[in-house]
């Protein structure tokens, strides 16, 4: 594990259930934490799921929603957009300002701020079904 990493969460970045999709849709639920893009500074989280556009090895693009759990990320995207293994290219919505860890190729990251105003970077395989977040503080 890199220095300065403190491993948070060893599960998979698997496809949401229907339940998880629609969680928020009935009441308006505001976000414990904020995350944002490192370049822009942009609230990827305007709710409780992360809007990203990805981009398959066919260089097709996508809006993926990630949903943040205590145990994993959860992707919500189009059936057959990525396969196992697969990496993904993350990119900002609104600069796309590319997510990709210049330090290693296999992580993306964005920033998060916490209720209490705590930052750090959240870094997260781009390899579908890959399991691997961190969090640098």
């Amino acid at each position: 594990m890199a220095a300065g990493l403190t491993r948070i969460v060893f599960g998979h970045i698997m496809p949401a259930s229907k339940s998880e999709i629609n969680q928020g849709v009935e009441e308006e639920q505001m976000p414990k934490n904020k995350y944002c893009c490192p370049g822009c500074e942009v609230v990827l989280n305007p709710g409780t799921k992360i809007i990203l556009i990805a981009q398959n090895t066919n260089k097709r693009e996508e809006l993926i929603l990630l949903i943040p759990q205590e145990t994993d990320y959860r992707v919500v995207m189009s059936a057959g957009f990525l396969k196992s293994q697969e990496a993904a290219k993350l990119f900002c919505p609104v600069c796309h300002y590319d997510l990709m860890v210049a330090k290693d190729s296999r992580f993306a990251q964005i920033e998060r701020v916490t209720e209490d105003g705590h930052f750090s970077t959240v870094m997260f395989s781009r390899i579908f079904s890959e399991s691997a977040v961190f969090v640098a503080k």
